[in-house]
Formats: C-alpha cells, sequence, structure tokens
C-alpha cells in the first residue's frame, strides 16, 4: 500500500472511530439538570436485624459512599445523599448462612424526586437486582422480600421462599400467586426494571424501595440467602424541548471519514 492509501486508510477509521466513541463517552459523564432535584437516604434496621452482615452505599456526584452492617451494627446510620448525575443511586446488599440459628436483616430506602422548573420532565428509574434464598433439612426456612413503591403504589417487586416444613413460595408477578408445590428449594430471581416517571412542573414524586429478610434452622438443616439491589437514575428528559440535533463538528467528523474510506476503497479497486 502507498503512503498516500496508508494516511487514507488510518484518517478514515480514525475519524469514524471518533464519531462513534466520543459521543458515548461524554454522554456518561454530564450531570443531569438541577430542574430535577433527586434526593434520599438508606436506613439499617438495627432494631430488627441480626445474623447476617453486608453494605448500603450511595453514588453522588459518580464518588460511592459505602457503609458496612454486621448484625445489628452499622458503621453509619443512615446514608443520604444528593444524586446529581446519570448512574447515580442508592442500594444495600446482605447475606445470612445459619444451621441451628435464627436470622433477619431490614433496610429501607426512601428517594424524593422534585421538578422545580415551568418544563415538563420524563426521569427514569433501573433496579438492578439479584435474590436468593435456600432452605435444607427438616425444619428451616428462609424468606426474602425486595419491594418498590411509587407514592405508596408497588411497582416492582420480588419475594422468594424456601421451606422445608410448610412448602416454598414465589412471588415476582401479579399473575403469580406464589406457591409453588415443592419443599426446601433454591430460588434466585435476579433483574433489571426501568421504572418511568413523568413530572409536571412543581410535581414531587416518592419512591420507596425496602428488603425483609427472615429465616432460620431448627433442626441441623441450613438456612441462607442473599440479595443485592441497586435502584438508579437512568435517564433525566425535558420533554418540553425539542431533541437535541447533532453538533456542527459530530456531522463533520462523520463526513470526513466517509469521504477518506470512499477514497481507500477507490484506491484498492485500482
Amino acid at each position: 500500500m502507498s503512503t498516500l492509501q496508508h494516511l487514507i486508510s488510518r484518517i478514515g477509521s480514525a475519524s469514524l472511530l471518533l464519531f462513534i466513541v466520543l459521543p458515548l463517552s461524554i454522554a456518561h459523564a454530564v450531570p443531569f439538570s438541577s430542574d430535577i432535584t433527586i434526593s434520599g437516604d438508606t436506613t439499617f434496621d438495627d432494631s430488627f436485624s441480626f445474623g447476617g452482615q453486608g453494605s448500603f452505599s450511595v453514588i453522588q456526584g459518580g464518588a460511592t459512599t459505602t457503609e458496612t452492617f454486621v448484625d445489628d451494627t452499622a458503621t453509619a446510620n443512615p446514608l443520604a445523599g444528593t444524586l446529581t448525575d446519570i448512574n447515580d443511586g442508592f442500594g444495600f446488599s446482605g447475606n445470612a448462612d445459619v444451621t441451628d440459628d435464627e436470622f433477619t436483616i431490614g433496610f429501607d430506602t426512601f428517594v424524593t424526586t422534585t421538578n422545580a422548573s415551568s418544563d415538563i420532565y420524563e426521569v427514569v428509574f433501573k433496579l438492578v437486582f439479584s435474590n436468593m434464598v435456600n432452605a435444607d433439612g427438616a425444619d428451616a426456612f428462609s424468606d426474602s422480600e425486595l419491594s418498590l413503591s411509587q407514592d405508596g403504589s408497588e411497582v416492582a417487586f420480588s419475594d422468594l421462599v424456601s421451606d422445608t416444613l410448610f412448602g416454598d413460595a414465589v412471588f415476582v408477578d401479579e399473575a403469580n400467586d406464589g406457591a409453588t408445590g415443592t419443599f426446601g428449594e433454591s430460588f434466585t430471581d435476579s433483574r433489571t426494571i426501568l421504572i418511568s416517571l413523568d413530572l409536571n412542573p412543581g410535581d414531587i414524586i416518592e419512591l420507596d424501595m425496602f428488603w425483609t429478610l427472615a429465616g432460620g434452622d431448627f433442626a441441623s438443616g441450613l438456612a441462607e440467602a442473599d440479595l443485592s439491589a441497586f435502584l438508579s437514575v437512568d435517564s433525566v428528559t425535558n420533554k418540553s424541548q425539542p431533541e437535541p440535533v447533532p453538533a456542527p463538528g459530530t456531522l463533520l467528523l462523520l463526513g470526513l471519514g466517509l469521504f477518506f474510506l470512499s477514497l481507500k476503497r477507490r484506491f484498492q479497486k485500482n
């Protein structure tokens, strides 16, 4: 390949690469509109919890703060924050594993979203979670329930019960009555759920996410559970303004890339 052909090939490929990669990298670095205020806190229920361990965290402005808990003691509680960037959010995780013993864990995350502008906004939250329970032996159970509500109405839930004595149950949607007809099976529910909120000027919408875990073994068996959940800001869109058009510089990069690639193909044919 001649020096000119090689240069055209390199320039064309680089231009297209910049066109594809640059907007993606910028999109994750820009905070969402200050017209939207999202604040909240996560509370570890230290009066209810024992026998487990884990952590809870908040990401605000892209920076993560994490606290831990063991039995009924947390390093700090509650953990509050104000979300400013896409992917900011609140989360918690925990696990318990006992033989001839019991455990309970409780968490509550409360998030308030306020539209202080005269425009209409759509705010989309993303809930990512993984829920697992298992029980073994003559008399053991593990019941892990995660729920997310919007202004008091439940919008997402996962309730798993593994019970060797009274029977298992799985509640993951409105159509499911729960009973599985099994005893002491292991269950896992891992999902990503998007929750879209439409906020008119002055609107305030509240989200409440809680986790309650209870379990124990009473006959030399096993009871265990593991859960992680994170609620984050997926997008914030001003619905009163037109969609932004590509910047002139972006269009120029695309045009240059296509031009040089067409020249490259011509040289290859000759």
